[in-house]
């Protein structure tokens, strides 16, 4: 990251891939194809994760500007597509997907042409997957959705809908659909704003039971009673001035559903903000706004910890253990480029997989494979001492030896990555005074791999050819 890079990790020897920023997170894939069609440089937008209960199976989502794909990502070093399916328009910016049982759902917005609703079944996953439904009746162009699965809702927000008469697009604030049946859902609801906030529209939502949480671009935030979905009340709304106010982007709830945590958007960025809901009819500011370098887009409150896509700023993870002052915990940027203007980086994080990977979308850098590190206790990164790694043999077949200057039995971190910088090994060990010898037989492939150790004074490095 640009303002705080006093925490990368400096390997020598290192290829410039290793030098992007990174805190207590490790790369451990990632995916790009930049011969896929550009908006500008933009190629990908929104990602999201689901796990197969029932075949133990991890997949990822996510979308570019003109298409929808489905990746295995079971095992994480092995990424692989399982389908991708043309969106119902192209030239879009945004692409937005939400699971329910198995089945995703997709929408789009501004795109050159109106598109569908479109929801696929992925309980044929690895093998296929089967478009279920493709419509413009409950929605043309969408910008964002929401699920809630204990009311079984699909709430479109920003939705764009076709006039039978004139043919033209309407806009509405939000459409609220059941899903009683999912592959074919109906509208119950419409989301009209009174005055004096008549016109404000949503641009991302947020629900849990039958409360929503809007976030209505420069208006603020507005929270409604959503139990009779014909007939929606307004309980409270977070309107400007409040600190560091713009563009009003998205929104999430902790477990206990006492504090919402929402993000308000600039091309420069303003700090995210934390609200206590214990009388949710008068929301009240906890602490002050707060965030390291980036533009918030999208957050999510998963227990300990907020995770946040930043663009520029790339995936950034806060501790919230004290919501009055939140702490950067971790974070790996995506977009190692200098930032100049306009919205850049990182676009989507998605935090929730069961495996503990975190799934992170950059607009022009492909996709992301994360995982949050437990640091060695001892000195911070910053300040450990970076000495060279005495290891061989050089090429190697399975195992390696190395020495170090370590003077007494500690825990440490073995990594290996290969010249894309990616994390292909990590096994944490007991470092004694002595030679150690550790077994490398994952499934590493000829070529040559950076290997670092780090325990909690030192930082050591090296590079090996595996034959």
């Amino acid at each position: 990251m640009k303002k705080i890079n006093c925490f990368l990790i400096l390997i020598a020897l290192a290829s410039v891939a290793l030098a992007q920023g990174k805190l207590n997170m490790q790369l451990i894939n990632t995916y790009q194809d930049t011969t896929l069609p550009k908006l500008g440089d933009q190629i990908w937008n929104d990602i999201m994760g689901w796990k197969d209960t029932v075949k133990n199976r991890e997949y990822m989502i996510a979308g570019t500007t003109d298409s929808i794909y489905f990746f295995d990502i079971t095992n994480p070093l092995d990424i692989k597509i399982c389908g991708r399916f043309w969106g119902t328009n192209t030239g879009c910016i945004n692409r937005d997907y939400y699971p329910y049982s198995h089945y995703m759902y997709t929408t789009s917005d501004q795109c050159k042409t109106p598109g569908k609703l479109q929801i696929f079944d992925m309980q044929y996953l690895p093998d296929s997957v089967v478009k279920v439904y493709e419509s413009d009746t409950l929605g043309a162009l969408t910008h964002t959705i929401t699920i809630e699965p204990e009311t079984k809702r699909l709430y479109m927000n920003l939705n764009k809908v076709r006039n039978n008469s004139s043919g033209q697009l309407e806009t509405f604030a939000m459409d609220i659909l059941s899903l009683e049946n999912p592959v074919l859902p109906r509208r119950i609801g419409r989301l009209v704003y009174p005055a004096p906030y008549s016109g404000t529209r949503v641009h991302e939502s947020y629900a849990r039971n039958d409360t929503v949480y809007c976030s209505s671009e420069n208006s603020g935030l507005f929270i409604w009673d959503i139990r009779d979905a014909a007939n929606p009340v307004l309980l409270s709304a977070i309107t400007p001035p409040y600190p560091e106010n713009a563009y009003n982007h998205s929104n999430w709830l902790d477990s206990s559903g006492r504090y919402l945590l929402f993000c308000d958007e600039t091309p420069a960025g303003v700090g995210m903000k934390i609200y206590d809901l214990k009388n949710i009819r008068q929301p009240r500011l906890v602490g002050n706004p707060f965030k390291e370098v980036g533009s918030p887009h999208n957050a999510y409150w998963y227990g300990q910890y907020a995770y946040a896509s930043m663009y520029y700023g790339g995936v950034q993870v806060y501790d919230m253990k004290d919501i009055t002052s939140p702490k950067l915990a971790a974070y790996y940027d995506t977009y190692p480029a200098p930032y100049t203007d306009g919205y850049r980086g990182c676009w989507g994080v998605w935090p929730f997989l069961p495996s503990g990977i975190i799934l992170a979308s950059d607009m022009s850098n492909g996709l992301f494979l994360l995982r949050m590190q437990k640091p060695i206790t001892g000195m911070p990164e910053t300040t450990k001492e970076l000495l060279p790694l005495l290891a061989y043999p050089n090429p190697f077949t399975g195992k390696i030896k190395f020495e170090t200057s370590q003077l007494k039995s500690d825990q440490a971190y073995l990594e290996v990555y290969d010249l894309q910088g990616k994390l292909a090994v990590q096994k944490q060990l007991l470092l004694t005074e002595n030679t150690q010898e550790i077994e490398l037989t994952e499934t590493l492939k000829s070529g040559l791999y950076f290997i670092k150790v780090i325990t909690p004074t030192a930082i050591y490095s090296t590079k090996l050819v595996k034959q």
